[in-house]
């Protein structure tokens, strides 16, 4: 089984690899809808995804010059005002002033495309780049565990392969370009990721290395995840034979540690292409 010759590559469908190969075939390739919830209670869960895509919004029109006041007008939910509270009494410091909230980035990759939409890239022309991540999820930030997401590595890449149509088309180094994961949950505790010369490098071959292993699968049905844990957390569970019923979003919360499940989706691919 071949990706098609115009596949994307982001960082969601790259991690869904990482995580479970099966998952990544039945949801990107096979495009397979399997009516199961990710978690439960089904009702808070999707509570929880309406409360953050609410957010993101939120600020997105906070950063195109909104002012707070209309962004809130008909705001109700008690979670969704404490967490803008959190951002405008304790928001990220130190941020560059050239802000370009929910900026699409692309550019050719290992023979396919690599794409991301960013939830906000700040730049100070000539001197560095900042991405902002808004992470909208109930967990304690873990920085050595965020360092190692795909994310992680695909956000600074793009920046620093591509950003240079930001910074009148000088291109940032690595050193000039840092990553900040916020979360309106952890005000205090924002997680910040910096890159040194050698970062590109290795990253770029790792990535690599991982579309290549993709792009190279032809057998017809892709490895399952050996980490069964993961499987209580994925819609497609019953289909693979892992168990019928959704695992605890509780559980979830103290167990999956990279917290992705409500984690929110805005990668795009009609982005800007370089």
């Amino acid at each position: 089984m071949t990706l098609p010759v115009d596949f994307v590559f982001t960082q969601n469908n790259l991690q869904d690899f990482v995580d479970c190969p099966r998952r990544f075939q039945l949801k990107y390739i096979l495009k397979t809808a399997w009516p199961a919830p990710v978690s439960e209670p089904i009702e808070e869960h999707n509570r929880l995804i309406e409360l953050g895509t609410q957010f993101h919004m939120m600020v997105h029109r906070f950063y195109l010059g909104i002012p707070a006041d209309v962004i809130t007008l008909h705001v109700t939910d008690e979670d969704l005002l404490a967490w803008w509270n959190a951002f405008m009494n304790n928001p990220p410091t130190n941020m560059p002033p050239g802000r370009q909230p929910e900026i699409s980035l692309s550019m050719p990759f290992a023979g396919f495309r690599l794409a991301a939409k960013i939830d906000l890239l700040a730049v100070e022309k000539g001197k560095r780049a900042v991405i902002y991540d808004w992470k909208t999820t109930h967990q304690q930030p873990r920085p050595y565990f965020l360092k190692e997401r795909i994310q992680s590595l695909v956000y600074p890449m793009l920046v620093i392969k591509t950003g240079g149509a930001l910074n009148e088309y000088k291109p940032f180094n690595p050193a000039q370009v840092s990553m900040v994961y916020w979360y309106p949950a952890f005000p205090d505790s924002p997680v910040t990721l910096n890159f040194d010369p050698d970062w590109i490098s290795s990253t770029e071959a790792k990535l690599t290395r991982l579309v290549n292993q993709i792009a190279e699968m032809r057998m017809e049905i892709y490895p399952l995840t050996v980490d069964e844990t993961k499987c209580k957390f994925c819609q497609y569970r019953s289909l693979c034979e892992r168990g019928i019923y959704a695992g605890n979003l509780d559980e979830e919360d103290e167990g999956d540690e990279e917290g992705s499940l409500l984690d929110i989706n805005f990668d795009d691919i009609q982005g800007i292409a370089f």
